[in-house]
């Protein structure tokens, strides 16, 4: 099997040519976007806009280099491996040892997004030639959901644009030795993406139906790759990193009660498709045999009791946008047979009012546009005047001492190996800044629980800083860290 994906390898390296032009201007975008959704994201961080799934995987790689915790962190209670299969995330070590932070991580997110216009451009190149294939590029670097993905947080998914979009550029273009090779790499992002693999080896069969094995055997390969390694974490991985949790994974549970799931927030899910498609131009349902890969992820999303799978502003958009970018190529392709037939000139205009469509799009409800219509208020100087004095009190918390804070607070105590958000009665130390009042709102239930069981230590500049009365040490600690940074 090795010396078959080191044939593979090099066959496909083979295929490739000398870049062009085309090439540099594609190169030179994904630079851009990748610098400038960089910056975004360590913006929104500095801004204390940064909450729970970043804190996840910050705290996971933390402990997997320093403490040899294999992506064990406090708000999942376990090895990361105990709620989703995601290997892939061993390729980001060496660069988080070598710098650790979330910036490492926050950075790759916009790199590997950015990536995921190479598989869309060589696929829309070689279909609809070079031109399209930069306007297609261009398309998917302006596009809403696209940007969700990048501005929450931090996700595995960022990998899928990519390693995707690799696969079904290979299964459009019949590579099926290199759709393989990559449709093993794309399972290795997160258990969800089985069904997508499993169904690109589906329909590759229902398209190949009548024909040679020499034909087909790659598909029923990649199905068993599917099956395999989605057992695999079920019923062998998640039990052993996590032996209490539910072995029903959460993105299973949405096809157990749809009614009931399907009974609230319809109108979203409406909004939801249609942020999806409009940028497109519908162009995408041309293309029925590649939207069948999407079907399994689509149910996933829209069946969820939780909204924030249907909506562009989170990161579950990136199970179905290699699919959607794949289908419109492929739909485009069937208006360029129809136009040469017809000698009317039709799709690269259609392909210029995509793109002219997603950028409007983009403007009026992008999250990348949104968020810096939000932000063009903040007072950069007071933040980071505040920012400097919350770090100083973070710096007295000892690093033994577990933390119970507000969501936007996460990311600077995941150095404490317990933290939890919002109130905890067992924590050492509490921690709520006033200056967002939506997050600390969420500790006004327990303001008399707080009086009773905690002392107050810090109170300036809206930050409160609480030690709980049975943690005499941390007290101690607490005193002598003051009076030092008082006298210094």
């Amino acid at each position: 099997m090795i010396k078959y994906h080191i044939t593979t390898i090099k066959n496909f390296i083979c295929t490739l040519r000398k870049p062009d032009i085309y090439d540099g201007i594609v190169g030179i975008s994904i630079i851009i976007y990748a610098a400038f959704f960089s910056y975004l994201s360590l913006f929104r961080f500095n801004a204390f806009q940064l909450e729970f799934d970043l804190v996840i995987f910050h705290q996971a790689f933390l402990n997997t280099i320093t403490h040899g915790e294999l992506f064990t962190n406090s708000l999942e209670n376990a090895s990361h491996f105990g709620v989703h299969f995601s290997p892939i995330l061993f390729t980001l070590l060496p660069g988080y040892a070598i710098s650790p932070g979330p910036h490492v991580l926050l950075i790759a997110q916009s790199v590997l997004l950015g990536f995921g216009a190479i598989p869309i451009y060589l696929c829309g190149r070689e279909i609809l030639g070079k031109k399209a294939g930069i306007l297609i590029a261009l398309t998917y670097l302006l596009y809403p959901s696209l940007h969700g993905v990048n501005i929450y947080d931090f996700h595995e998914v960022a990998f899928l644009p990519l390693l995707l979009g690799l696969t079904l550029w290979s299964f459009v273009t019949g590579r099926k030795d290199a759709m393989l090779l990559f449709g093993l790499l794309s399972l290795f992002v997160k258990e969800d993406v089985a069904v997508i693999i499993g169904m690109i080896g589906i329909v590759g069969l229902y398209r190949t139906r009548g024909g040679e094995w020499s034909d087909r055997w790659q598909y029923i390969a990649l199905s068993a790759l599917a099956v395999v390694i989605l057992a695999t974490f079920l019923f062998i991985i998640r039990p052993a990193f996590a032996p209490d949790g539910n072995l029903i994974s959460g993105q299973i549970t949405q096809y157990l009660n749809p009614a009931g799931n399907l009974a609230t927030y319809n109108e979203n899910r409406i909004i939801y498709l249609l942020m999806t498609f409009i940028p497109l131009l519908f162009i995408p349902l041309l293309a029925p045999e590649i939207m069948a890969i999407s079907i399994p992820s689509f149910l996933e999303i829209l069946l969820s009791q939780s909204p924030y799978y249907y909506s562009v502003f989170y990161q579950y958009s990136a199970l179905v946008i290699p699919v959607l970018f794949i289908a419109t190529i492929r739909g485009l392709d069937r208006i360029k047979i129809r136009e040469e037939k017809s000698g009317k000139k039709i799709m690269m205009p259609l392909l210029s009012m995509i793109l002219i469509s997603t950028l409007i799009c983009s403007f009026i409800y992008s999250p990348a546009a949104t968020t810096i219509r939000i932000n063009s208020d903040i007072d950069e100087t007071a933040m980071n005047e505040h920012r400097e004095f919350l770090i100083q009190v973070l710096s007295i918390i000892p690093e033994d001492a577990s933390v119970s804070t507000q969501y936007n607070l996460l990311p600077y105590v995941t150095t404490h190996s317990r933290i939890w958000a919002d109130y905890q009665e067992q924590a050492d130390i509490i921690l709520i800044d006033g200056t967002f009042p939506n997050r600390a709102a969420d500790f006004n239930d327990d303001a008399i629980k707080i009086e009773e069981h905690f002392l107050p230590v810090i109170t300036g500049d809206n930050v409160y800083l609480f030690v709980n009365k049975k943690s005499s040490k941390i007290q101690s600690e607490l005193a002598e860290r003051i009076q030092i940074t008082t006298a210094g």
